[in-house]
């Protein structure tokens, strides 16, 4: 059997995306691989019968990661196919637009749009809907016939290239930059004539629009922002015919989502935070749209719609909640896992699938057949259809590489809580472990905090089980999966959820007398590092740490990040000018000065989530104290470089955290 190694990245498919076409005998999806000679994503098209038989590529560019069914047999997806295409993004803003027919040929250019268009969907005449990012401060190119005042505009972006003027809030978003004065617009594309017209103005963002499944209406999420933007919006219902948009004159809410039942009534996901703030579950309701009366769908549901089950081994996104003939289809994380099940307007609960594991997205076709991209226990992601609770595996893109590699065994451990919490968790033993022999251990924590630790594969925790490492994660109070009341650590950062991974760490050195408790190491990334720098001032029981995009003062968190504004104070209970104290209690930095353990520092210049001051005042803090660090800055990275960075500094990240932990604990 073959070692898990960190160059492994190359040789694990992603898939996502999966959609049926209208007859329900097709589906299409997107297989990416990581490519670390050109240190990029390759993805394409893949197809697969709904009934029986394999997937079969359509697609080998290696560029294509959207696309859209045009009818059963063709599919438009965008793409920069020539030198000439290439030439002309250059200096102008477009989007071309590819159609390909799944029975054979190549694909064509089928029509071009004089923006730089996002999201497009297919409505009926020829016409299309897509958005475009807009800047307040300037003019949208194709919306100025005339060529003196494009080149105008054009002079106007290049003279104000190397200055950000920045009036609201958020003045950056992770993963997009400077955003202070770009809103998202709702466009619609007449290809005959080649007119865009845009259908929301002023200081308004699109958060989301579904159409019906006429094609002929849609409901349009708005939100607003006069200075600092709204978290909560409004629903609008856009007639496609001629393009008006009608308010439907609710209250603002936090909305989630918003669907199409029928013509008459609609699905909304709402949350409103009133008791669990920020990270309250969304709730289900009905909203009748005619009197525009809401009715809860089920009193008593406390769950999280999609998969929070983390997995370094995904790329791509996939829709995780479908509305089908009636029933409202969608992915619920449960505890350690992610199951499929579907609700009726009465109320009704089915549930479709509920093996360990997680399923990341699905579609239903037009016959109610269901296939999903998901992760099996100890699995990559692969396709399954899924048929009286049980799952068919349909794809075999990693078979081969599961089947040759060795993997640690894991193990799942569960302690008590809080109260009557259980908190649940898992030991990923030593591959070739003995009885008798004593290892090193790596205590990993997961970030959110809102999200939890299963059972899927976890590249970084199979190699590190690869050289030797018991590796252990748990899902402390705070965690998802569990429902509100667990998820709610606001104003206790630090505290029980402490306690709970202390206690989860003593009960597999109590479980596993082979783990050697002088050479621990602790890591994690977002919230789980906030933890790990929280943990390296409150005890001295890990002989190293890493960690990773972290958080180490909150007040500082608050001004600098994205979210910093509104998560900050919601989950510290306080704010810099109310209590300040409490803020600063609950920042890591102000216990630096306790910490003896040696800890490398791990962040992107880039990543405006949390913002690579948070990881600098840490790192400055131990060092001024005597305590031994190291910090590797990645360049061009996000919060998001261990899950979807450039292939080579994914390899790089991962190699600085092992190589800290060869150091330290053997």
């Amino acid at each position: 059997m073959k070692k898990v190694l960190m160059e492994d990245l190359k040789d694990i498919r992603f898939l996502s995306a999966p959609e049926f076409n209208p007859s329900g005998d097709c589906l299409a999806f997107v297989k990416t691989e990581a490519d670390l000679e050109q240190n990029t994503y390759r993805s394409d098209l893949w197809l697969c019968p709904a009934k029986e038989g394999t997937p079969k590529r359509l697609t080998a560019s290696g560029e294509v990661s959207s696309f859209v069914w045009q009818d059963d047999t063709h599919l438009l997806f965008t793409a920069v196919r020539s030198k000439e295409e290439e030439e002309k993004k250059k200096t102008k803003e477009w989007t071309f637009v590819y159609r390909i027919d799944t029975e054979g040929g190549e694909a064509e250019r089928f029509f071009s749009i004089p923006a730089i268009a996002q999201g497009l969907q297919i409505l009926p005449e020829d016409r299309y809907l897509f958005t475009i990012s807009s800047d307040l401060q300037g003019k949208d190119l194709f919306r100025l016939s005339k060529k003196e005042d494009q080149e105008a505009e054009e002079k106007r972006r290049k003279e104000e290239k190397d200055y950000e003027v920045v009036e609201e809030l958020p003045f950056w978003s992770n993963g997009a930059g400077f955003i202070a004065g770009r809103r998202r617009r709702l466009c619609l594309y007449e290809a005959k004539t080649e007119k865009i017209t845009l259908l929301t103005k002023g200081k308004t963002s699109v958060q989301s629009c579904e159409l019906n499944d006429s094609r002929t209406k849609a409901l349009v999420l708005v939100s607003e922002n006069k200075g600092v933007h709204d978290l909560e919006s409004r629903l609008f219902i856009l007639d496609v015919a001629s393009g008006k948009l009608n308010d439907l004159k609710m209250k603002k809410r936090r909305y989630h989502d918003a669907r199409f039942l029928n013509d008459d009534q609609a699905f909304v996901l709402i949350s409103e935070g009133k008791t669990y703030g920020l990270n309250e579950n969304a709730v289900p309701y009905l909203l009748n749209l005619n009197d525009k009366n809401l009715s809860p769908l089920a009193e008593e549901m406390d769950v999280t719609f999609g998969s929070t089950v983390n997995s370094d081994m995904r790329y791509g996104g996939s829709e995780s909640l479908r509305v089908h003939d009636g029933w409202i289809y969608y992915v619920e994380t449960n505890d350690t896992d992610a199951f499929l099940k579907r609700i009726n307007p009465q109320g009704t609960i089915e549930v479709l699938y509920d093996e360990d594991g997680s399923v990341d997205g699905f579609d239903v076709s037009k016959q109610g057949r269901v296939l999903a991209v998901a992760m099996a226990p100890q699995g990559l992601q692969e396709l399954y259809e899924i048929k009286d609770r049980k799952a068919l595996q349909r794809s075999h893109f990693n078979d081969a590489y599961l089947k040759e590699h060795s993997l640690g065994s894991l193990r799942n451990l569960r302690i008590p809580g809080e109260g009557d919490d259980i908190v649940n968790g898992f030991v990923l033993e030593p591959v070739d472990f003995k009885k008798n022999k004593k290892y090193p251990g790596i205590l990993v924590i997961h970030g959110g905090p809102k999200t939890v630790y299963g059972s899927p594969f976890v590249h970084e925790m199979q190699v590190w089980a690869n050289l030797g490492y018991f590796v252990f994660f748990c899902n402390p109070k705070g965690s998802d999966g569990k429902g509100n009341a667990f998820a709610d650590i606001r104003g206790r950062y630090g505290t029980v959820d402490f306690d709970n991974l202390m206690d989860f760490t003593d009960e597999v050195l109590k479980t596993y007398p082979e783990l050697d408790e002088n050479r621990l190491g602790v890591t994690g990334g977002s919230y789980g590092g906030f933890m790990t720098n929280w943990i390296i001032g409150h005890t001295d029981r890990f002989a190293c740490a890493a960690s990773q995009r972290s958080i180490s003062n909150w007040i500082s968190f608050f001004g600098t990040s994205d979210i910093g504004y509104y998560f900050a104070n919601d989950q510290n209970a306080s704010d810099p000018w109310n209590n300040p104290e409490k803020m600063w209690e609950h920042s890591p930095v102000r216990y630096a000065d306790r910490c003896t353990t040696p800890t490398l520092f791990i962040h992107s210049d880039e990543d405006y989530r949390c913002w690579i001051p948070e990881a600098l005042q840490m790192f400055t803090a131990l060092r001024v104290h005597g305590c031994k660090a190291r910090m590797c800055i990645f360049h061009g990275e996000t919060h998001e470089l261990s899950r979807s960075g450039k292939p080579i500094h994914r390899v790089r990240r991962l190699k600085e955290m092992t190589d800290w932990f060869e150091a330290h604990l053997k």
